[in-house]
């Protein structure tokens, strides 16, 4: 695992960290779902195979789901790594689409809320695109970084986030906005 950067937000360990995800867990974990709660494909789909189908069926007895809004599930299998929640962030109508970003944000906002209520301390988030219609990367990890710091700042109890992703310029991008927002870098 290659963390690009340790940074400190208020009371809050923030870690952007080059790898996978699933190689950077944490006791909860954001997936980008859709509404038919299918989880085929991509990340939601590595996660399925990793946690197991139960995931699934668990997901499925929250429907009707909506859009922008973000749904708790057990860790599943990955509670042997110490995932104790998922957070399903509904982000498309159909498994394969791509979401617009103003859902991608709504239900990442919704996700990290989730986390709130239900007493998670530690997170991990994907990369998500946050902005419509900007195919700048280190924008789109500004604007995750502005998203982010946002919801730290208004009395979050989180304590720990790692967001992971194999985009340097998105998680450079995300750096920059935390470092300007105050956030103080953590050198070892």
């Amino acid at each position: 695992m290659d963390v690009v950067t340790q940074l400190a937000l208020g009371g809050v360990k923030i870690s952007l960290t080059h790898a996978r995800p699933l190689r950077c867990l944490n006791a909860g974990l954001v997936v980008p779902g859709n509404m038919r709660g299918v989880m085929a494909a991509g990340f939601a789909g590595e996660v399925r195979v990793l946690a197991g189908r139960g995931i699934e069926d668990e997901l499925l007895s929250h429907r009707p789901f909506s859009i922008g809004n973000a749904y708790p599930t057990s860790g599943g299998k990955l509670i042997t790594a110490g995932v104790e929640a998922l957070a399903h962030a509904i982000s498309t109508s159909e498994p394969g689409e791509s979401p617009r970003a103003t859902d991608s944000e709504r239900s990442l906002r919704s996700a990290l809320a989730l986390f709130e209520e239900i007493g998670v301390r530690s997170a991990t988030l994907p990369l998500i695109e946050t902005v419509s219609g900007d195919s700048d990367r280190t924008r789109q990890g500004r604007a995750f970084g502005a998203l982010l710091a946002g919801h730290l700042r208004r009395r979050s109890r989180l304590r720990d986030v790692t967001v992971a992703g194999l985009d340097h310029e998105f998680l450079s991008g995300l750096g920059a906005w935390l470092i300007e927002s105050g956030a103080i870098p953590i050198l070892d």
